[in-house]
């Protein structure tokens, strides 16, 4: 009786306090406390399950920490696991780059026990600076158009000044008019939260500083940047990228960044290309999941609006690669 009063003690206390508050995600409790007389007298096992935001079991490896030592975890079916260890006092934490990460309130866990618990991960979430997208505009002949952006974030500068949307008028060789001026592309800057996914893909190219500048004008001209294009995109962002030894670099096109900051175009553009490349210093040494990823060609023809920018993303500790 007086063990079975311990261990639901135990549990009790075990529960995050956050856990309490309504407008808390619940990160992780105690499910279950028992014991296991197939244990050895110096050991104790935690037993973990592990769910994503939808409450699907995640099944892909985490790292998996307790104290001051670290392993990497491989969840079954059902998105189990176990760390066994020696009886004593525990802080837990749970990591997976496409979540944030879970620290838990130091546990103790007598000899032979077993406790259960279930770790809710939460969708990662990193704001970041959505750095010079430029927006070029090429009618086949001189044309007012308008350009409205419905940015998932908050803008922070814009040129020419953006109130509501841009009312423009544009010539075939890409010359802006915007009252009383003259520009080569609509500027605007902003920020987001990009989604896990492209925070931390999994492609991508690692680029030595020694061939930084091939690499970007190889790839600028196989995607289709026109000259003056290249030119602006290489002169902005080479000067930092080349501060580092080694860069990571992947892109994201058209629909994949149109998610995070849709246009809205009238008249309607023939042919809409957005360019936006995310890079980061490659400080850790970055393993990537797949081969190095193919980069589209864009043929242009009508009225075509081009767009490029970037995000440099803060390098994630050795834990992001793994």
């Amino acid at each position: 009786m007086k063990t079975h009063f311990l261990l639901v003690l135990l549990s009790l206390c075990f529960m995050p306090a956050f856990a309490e508050a309504e407008k808390s995600p619940l990160l992780y409790s105690v499910t279950g406390t028992s014991r296991d007389t197939s244990l050895a007298k110096d050991e104790a096992l935690f037993v973990f399950t592990f769910h994503d935001p939808q409450q699907k079991f995640v099944k892909a490896p985490l790292q998996l920490g307790w104290n001051a030592e670290q392993k990497i975890a491989q969840p079954d079916e059902k998105g189990r696991a176990e760390l066994r260890l020696k009886p004593g006092k525990y802080k837990l934490y749970f990591y997976n780059s496409l979540f944030n990460e879970i620290i838990t309130d130091s546990i103790r866990i007598a000899s032979r026990n077993r406790i259960e618990i279930t770790v809710y991960f939460q969708e990662a979430s990193e704001q970041v600076e959505v750095e010079k997208p430029v927006i070029y505009l090429y009618p086949q002949q001189p044309m007012d158009i308008s350009v409205k952006l419905q940015v998932k974030g908050d803008l922070t500068f814009t040129y020419p000044k953006y109130d509501g949307g841009w009312q423009v008028k544009a010539d075939p060789d890409g010359t802006i008019h915007s009252n009383g001026k003259n520009y080569s592309y609509l500027f605007w800057e902003a920020k987001m939260e990009l989604q896990p996914q492209d925070q931390q893909p999994g492609s991508g190219f690692i680029v030595p500083r020694e061939g930084l500048l091939q690499f970007l004008e190889s790839s600028l001209q196989t995607i289709g940047f026109r000259p003056n294009e290249a030119q602006d995109f290489i002169t902005y962002w080479y000067p930092r990228m080349m501060a580092h030894e080694k860069v990571y670099v992947h892109f994201l096109f058209n629909d994949e960044f149109s998610k995070y900051a849709p246009l809205e175009i009238s008249p309607k553009p023939d042919q809409l290309i957005r360019v936006y490349m995310l890079w980061s210093p490659d400080v850790n040494g970055r393993q990537l999941d797949t081969a190095k990823p193919k980069l589209p060609s864009f043929e242009r023809k009508g009225f075509t609006v081009f767009e490029w920018g970037g995000t440099q993303l803060e390098e994630k500790d050795s834990r992001s690669a793994q």
